[in-house]
């Protein structure tokens, strides 16, 4: 899970900002319905998919939020939960760090790995706040993820 939130008007959106030289100017607000200021975009992923662009000064918050395992003593981005299984999946294109920690090899540099109980990893929830910049880091159960990517 990545992704970025923005609070608008006290509701919270999917978001997406562009800036220049690390400074915010505009940021995109998403939705999958119809509302007043949004207008209808194509996605190759979402169907029914709406944006509306607003100035950096019209948020409240914006934040990207995202997982890490440090596994092994390295750190990986997480790229899947698997609820059903209490599974995480970590990912790495460093081949050197991929074999060293007995990663599998799917294609290129690119190595893969399940996460279960059973594995010794620590998962770590990363909050980068865009406006502030700053970033939190909070070691989370397997529990957890499922908890903060289904938030409303």
């Amino acid at each position: 899970m990545d992704r970025c939130i923005a609070v608008y008007k006290n509701k919270r959106y999917k978001a997406y900002s562009t800036g220049t030289k690390g400074e915010i100017s505009k940021v995109k607000l998403f939705l999958h319905r119809a509302e007043e200021g949004f207008i209808p975009v194509m996605s190759a992923y979402d169907k029914d998919l709406y944006e509306k662009e607003i100035k950096k000064e019209e948020v409240s918050e914006l934040y990207r939020e995202y997982f890490m395992a440090r596994y092994k003593n390295y750190e990986f981005f997480v790229v899947a939960h698997f609820m059903d299984r209490k599974e995480i999946e970590i990912v790495t294109v460093d081949p050197n760090i991929g074999r060293e920690c007995n990663l599998n090899y799917q294609d290129r540099d690119l190595f893969t790995k399940r996460l279960g109980s059973d594995d010794d990893f620590q998962l770590i929830h990363v909050k980068e706040d865009l406006l502030s910049k700053s970033t939190t880091r909070k070691e989370v159960t397997l529990e957890e993820p499922y908890v903060i990517d289904n938030e409303k």
